[in-house]
């Protein structure tokens, strides 16, 4: 029985040594999104600033936007530290994060449009 019990938790712990631990941010509803345009095709004249990445933990079940709603206010508000004031090239995927089993990770080009 005690030999059953340690070949699970050790089964255990390695499986989870194979998670990504990732930075999480998370957005209250409290929080003001900064306004960042998302744009389907880099406008003439904007300066690139850089790419970004960010990945969001989705589960809040006091949040009833949709999954990428609120992801998307967590990449805004990364692109406005940077200076930027638009979004091109956004990208979502499903994120791995550890302790969290429902993530999104956004990439995108953060733009400086005058």
């Amino acid at each position: 029985m005690r030999i059953g019990t340690l070949a699970v938790l050790l089964a255990a712990l390695s499986g989870s040594a194979c998670a990504q631990i990732a930075p999480l941010r998370i957005n209250t509803a409290k929080t003001a999104v900064p306004v960042v345009a998302v744009l389907e095709e880099r406008p003439a004249g904007a300066a690139e600033l850089g790419p970004l990445t960010t990945t969001t933990c989705l589960n809040r079940f006091w949040d009833s936007r949709p999954g990428w709603d609120v992801a998307l206010d967590t990449a805004k508000q990364q692109a406005a530290t940077m200076g930027a004031n638009a979004l091109t090239d956004v990208r979502y995927e499903e994120g791995n994060v550890l302790l969290c089993s429902t993530s999104l990770k956004i990439t995108a080009v953060a733009l400086r449009v005058p």
